[in-house]
């Protein structure tokens, strides 16, 4: 598994081949390419979790500025307590955000 590996990172010049084996210590050794595969996979949904993750605070963060700022006390309250409502307001104040669902 080792030379695929190493054939496919001389090939495309890219080096995850190598560090997904190199993971491959903390989780047990790798036996075929289909678990070479399901762990770049488990990778980049993590990778992806932690970027929607920053996304989701940064965009709560915007949009209670934004109710801050037009002083919208009351909206902001009931916000943090009603995620439904709290989508509505972003999708009232952010429309952009109706188009990265």
């Amino acid at each position: 598994m080792w030379e695929v590996l190493q054939l496919l990172t001389v090939l495309t010049g890219d080096s995850r081949f190598l560090e997904t084996m190199d993971a491959a210590g903390e989780g047990g050794e790798v036996r075929n390419m289909c678990e070479v595969l399901e762990r770049i996979e488990e990778k980049g949904i993590k990778k992806g979790m932690i970027k929607g993750r920053e996304q989701g605070i940064e965009s709560v963060n915007m949009l209670n500025a934004r109710l801050i700022q037009d002083g919208r006390i009351a909206d902001l309250e009931r916000s943090v307590t009603d995620s439904a409502y709290q989508k509505q307001l972003l999708y009232e104040l952010f429309p952009e955000f109706r188009k990265q669902k």
